[in-house]
C-alpha cells in the first residue's frame, strides 16, 4: 500500500514541468495558484485512497479472509488511484488555460538518436513475463483438482508456509494472477520508458540528448530487471 501509494504521490513531482495530469498547460501556468491547488488536492486524494485501501485490507484480514482482504484492498488502491488521476485530468482540461501552442512549438524539438538503449532488453523481458505468467495460470488450472483442501496463502522463498487457507479458485489463482499482471506491467513500463519521445529543451537549463538517453536507458533496465525478479519469485 505504501509503496504503490508513494509512487502515486511521487508521480506529479517527476513529470515534466508544464505537463499537468496529461495536459500540457505551459510552465508558467503550472506554477500558478490554480495548478498548485489541484496538486495539493492530488496529494490529499492519494492519502485518502491509501488509507481506504489499507483499512479494507485489514478488515478482511481481521475477519479471517486474508486473501480476499488483500485482493480487495489492492483493488481499492489501484482503482482509486486511476479514478483520482482521471478526475484530476478532467479538472485540468476544464480550466481556462493560456494558449501554449506557440510556446510548446518553440520550446521543444523531437530528436532521433538511433535505436533507444534498453528497448531490446525490455521487449525480451515483456515476452518472458507474459509467457511465465500465462504458464503459471494454466498450471494452476490444470492442477486444481489434485491440490489439497488446505493451501498456503504465503510462503517463504524455500517453500515453508507462513499461513493457510481453504482451497478455492481465488486462493489458487492469487499468485499466478499477480505473476502475470505485476511483472508484465513492470516490463511494459520499461518498454514505454525506453521508447518514449525525446525532446530538447530550449533556452537556459537545456538538457543534452545524451543525458536524456542515459537516464531513460538506466530506468528502463532497472524496470526490466525488477520485472524479471518479480516474475522469478512469483513463478517459483
Amino acid at each position: 500500500m505504501f509503496l504503490v501509494g508513494g509512487i502515486f504521490i511521487l508521480f506529479r513531482r517527476i513529470t515534466r514541468k508544464g505537463q499537468l495530469f496529461g495536459v500540457y498547460v505551459g510552465e508558467e501556468f503550472a506554477d500558478g495558484d490554480a495548478a498548485q491547488k489541484l496538486l495539493r488536492a492530488w496529494d490529499r486524494g492519494c492519502a485518502v485512497v491509501m488509507a481506504s485501501a489499507l483499512l479494507v485490507g485489514l478488515i478482511g484480514s481481521v475477519a479471517g479472509h486474508a486473501v480476499a482482504g488483500n485482493l480487495t484492498g489492492t483493488a481499492v488502491l489501484l482503482l482509486g488511484g486511476a479514478g483520482l488521476y482521471l478526475r484530476s485530468h478532467s479538472k485540468v482540461s476544464a480550466l481556462a488555460r493560456p494558449d501554449v501552442t506557440r510556446q510548446a512549438a518553440r520550446a521543444t524539438a523531437a530528436l532521433q538518436v538511433g535505436k533507444p538503449r534498453g528497448e531490446t532488453f525490455a521487449k525480451i523481458t515483456l515476452v518472458i513475463c507474459l509467457v511465465a505468467g500465462l504458464a503459471t495460470i494454466f498450471y494452476g488450472l490444470a492442477s486444481y483438482q489434485a491440490m489439497p483442501t488446505r493451501l498456503p496463502t504465503a510462503s517463504r522463498i524455500l517453500g515453508v508456509a507462513d499461513s493457510w487457507t481453504d482451497k478455492s479458485f481465488v486462493a489458487i489463482m492469487y499468485a499466478p494472477s499477480w505473476d502475470l499482471v505485476l511483472s508484465s506491467l513492470f516490463a511494459l513500463n520499461a518498454l514505454m520508458i525506453a521508447t518514449a519521445k525525446r525532446s530538447q529543451r530550449g533556452g537556459p537549463g537545456g538538457r543534452s540528448a545524451e543525458a536524456q538517453d542515459a537516464f531513460r536507458a538506466t530506468n528502463a533496465n532497472v524496470f526490466s530487471g525488477t520485472a524479471l525478479f518479480i516474475c522469478a519469485l512469483l513463478t517459483l
